[in-house]
C-alpha cells in the first residue's frame, strides 16, 4: 500500500532583543518596504520579524549555506496581522516551499520565529 504522508519540518529561531537591536547591520537584513513597515513597531517586531526570517532561511537551504540571506526573504502581515511569505528569490535547486504556518511571537527580553514547511 502506498502512502501519501509528506514530511513535516519546522525551525523554531530565538533573538536576545536587546542583543540584536544594537547590531548596526540589523537595517540590512529587510527591503525597503519591510522596513518602512517596521518602523512604525516596536523593536520586538522586528526582532522577531529577523528570527522569523532566520527560520525560513534554515528550512529552505536545510542548515547550509545555500547562498540566501535574510534579505532574500521578504515578509509581509496579512489583514489580521499575521506574517506572510512575500517573495522568495528563484534560485537554482530552491523549490517553491508548501509553507504551512508563519509566526512570530515575543517576551520582554526574547523574539522567536516559527516556521513549517510540507516537504514535496
Amino acid at each position: 500500500m502506498k502512502s501519501d504522508s509528506k514530511a513535516i519540518r519546522s525551525v523554531l529561531v530565538n533573538l536576545d532583543i536587546k542583543e540584536v537591536q544594537h547590531d548596526p547591520l540589523l537595517g540590512t537584513y529587510f527591503s525597503a518596504e519591510e522596513q518602512a513597515e517596521l518602523s512604525t513597531r516596536h523593536i520586538r517586531s522586528t526582532v522577531g520579524s529577523l528570527a522569523l526570517k532566520r527560520a525560513v532561511l534554515h528550512l529552505l537551504t536545510k542548515g547550509k549555506d545555500g547562498g540566501l540571506s535574510e534579505k532574500d526573504i521578504v515578509l509581509g502581515r496579512r489583514p489580521n496581522d499575521r506574517p506572510v511569505l512575500l517573495f522568495l528569490p528563484d534560485r537554482p535547486g530552491l523549490s517553491s516551499p508548501n509553507i504551512l504556518f508563519l509566526s512570530i511571537s515575543h517576551t520582554r527580553s526574547t523574539a522567536y520565529g516559527l516556521a513549517v514547511l510540507q516537504e514535496d
